[in-house]
């Protein structure tokens, strides 16, 4: 086997680097690494490779910030503050450093659309840039999330030919403007790289009585869900979710619980049922399942058998609870 050869490995000022901020897990502390220490992993190819070591964020300063409403995203470093990118005149991967990086303004993207984001080397004059792509609607790419040691997107010729796929936002906000959310409702920043479990939570107030076996959103409102974005190739991530709720029955009367994953009308995983007697109890529905790629949700449902009134009091903590990796 040939030996293997160190990548360029630079600074935002394009000076060359010895040394790599690195995060290790036995010490919970960010250390320096050696450039010789990057790991190995497409040795076919006689190429060193390391994947991406930040995450995409609404925060100038910490990595996992939750974010409303924000319309600037940033790439902050997490895991390492490195970043492989592709060089056309090389034809291999090298890296720099991306705690200097600029945010991206969303202004001057589309709302109610999915992009793929992406960092690629310019050049011209060898700085790092953003490049996005849209995706062709909001649960299907359209084009392939292609791979080479790392995921990259063709966004166009040269270095843009292999752009470092970081991940995938969805893009809400008025017509004349554009933001997204990475709220514990609205998971709309999607990491390719360093996930975390964050949290979901959408809980209802007041209470309110349904008799009908129809099933319908919880509370009769489309609120009543969370929502989030998978950027992954295949859509494998896995939602965890739990909706808790509690009802008084009438004698004869059964209320139901479920979940509807990207459906409003039944259940996906079966439902949560109690009463036939007059009962003041708790109702609680799990699932644990892939939503699909692109932009999906999670919605609270509610139905009566048996007719007659069946009274939900919304208070405490009832409602959708869970985690999503992003």
């Amino acid at each position: 086997m040939a030996a293997v050869s160190i990548p360029e490995c630079k600074d935002s000022g394009g000076a060359k680097l010895s040394k790599f901020v690195a995060f290790d897990p036995d010490t919970n502390q960010r250390v320096l690494r050696l450039v010789d220490e990057l790991p190995l992993i497409n040795l076919a190819t006689d190429q060193v490779l390391c994947v991406p070591g930040g995450r995409l964020t609404s925060s100038d300063t910490n990595p996992l910030a939750d974010g409303f409403n924000f319309s600037t995203l940033r790439y902050l470093p997490y895991v390492h503050n490195l970043v492989p990118l592709w060089n056309s005149n090389l034809n291999q991967w090298i890296y720099r450093e991306i705690s200097s990086l600029s945010p991206l303004s969303l202004s001057s993207l589309t709302t109610n659309r999915t992009y793929d984001v992406c960092l690629y080397l310019d050049g011209a004059d060898g700085t790092v840039q953003w490049a996005t792509r849209t995706w062709s609607t909001n649960t299907s790419r359209g084009f392939i999330l292609e791979q080479d040691g790392i995921h990259f997107v063709n966004v166009g010729s040269g270095n843009l030919a292999k752009a470092t796929y970081l991940g995938s936002i969805y893009v809400t906000g008025p017509t004349n403007g554009a933001w997204t959310n990475d709220t514990e409702t609205q998971r709309f920043v999607y990491n390719a790289h360093n996930r975390v479990e964050k949290p979901l939570l959408r809980l209802a107030a007041g209470n309110w009585t349904y008799n009908s076996a129809t099933w319908r959103s919880w509370n009769n409102s489309l609120t009543n869900r969370v929502e989030m974005l998978d950027g992954s190739r295949f859509g494998v991530n896995l939602l965890n979710l739990t909706f808790s709720s509690r009802i008084v029955t009438p004698q004869g009367s059964f209320g139901q619980i479920g979940i509807g994953i990207n459906r409003t009308t039944s259940p996906n995983n079966g439902a949560a049922i109690a009463g036939g007697v007059v009962l003041d109890t708790s109702l609680s529905q799990r699932v644990c399942i892939a939503p699909g790629i692109g932009v999906r949700y999670a919605q609270a449902l509610e139905s009566v058998v048996g007719g007659g009134n069946v009274l939900t009091y919304a208070e405490g903590f009832n409602g959708l609870i869970g985690v999503w990796p992003c």
